[in-house]
């Protein structure tokens, strides 16, 4: 299993959220940006689907989720965020948080899955192609200011 042995992928908790709160932003890279992606509303819903990557007692990564209706009211997942400890990355942990999060939205009725990134995050781009998500430039949409937004689209 990517991570180890001992990796566990399971439903987040507050108190894990309060964790990643205080302590992640680092993994994201400093930028002041995690608490602007991670809105506290994400924790709450029955459409929600957040999940910890955690080996022993130590969260090694995440994922903020929820299952929604596109246009057509069919039902889609989508990703708001992603992250993994960087002691623990090239391990396909945000791979197998992705399949778990697909399962769960499979089992919800979901036949589709969105997540949004921003042009210049070539690592992102990079993983959701190797993903299968075909990816859908939209010029002067930002998803930070200053930061022109990517769609990435899948069937689930």
């Amino acid at each position: 299993m990517p991570g180890g042995e001992n990796m566990v992928i399971r439903p987040i908790t507050m108190e894990d959220y309060r964790y990643i709160l205080n302590y992640a932003e680092g993994w994201w890279g400093n930028t002041g940006q995690l608490r602007f992606f991670l809105k506290k509303d994400y924790l709450y819903g029955s459409r929600r689907i957040n999940l910890v990557a955690e080996e022993g007692e130590k969260i090694i990564g995440f994922l903020f989720g929820q299952v929604s209706q596109d246009e057509d009211g069919e039902k889609e997942g989508i990703i708001f965020l992603v992250c993994v400890h960087p002691a623990y990355r090239k391990q396909h942990i945000a791979t197998y948080l992705y399949e778990q999060f697909a399962l769960e939205v499979r089992q919800r009725g979901g036949r589709k899955l969105k997540a949004v990134t921003y042009k210049g995050n070539t690592s992102s781009l990079s993983f959701h192609k190797k993903l299968g998500f075909e990816l859908q430039f939209e010029n002067n949409t930002k998803v930070v200011p200053g930061y022109e937004r990517v769609k990435m689209v899948r069937a689930n």
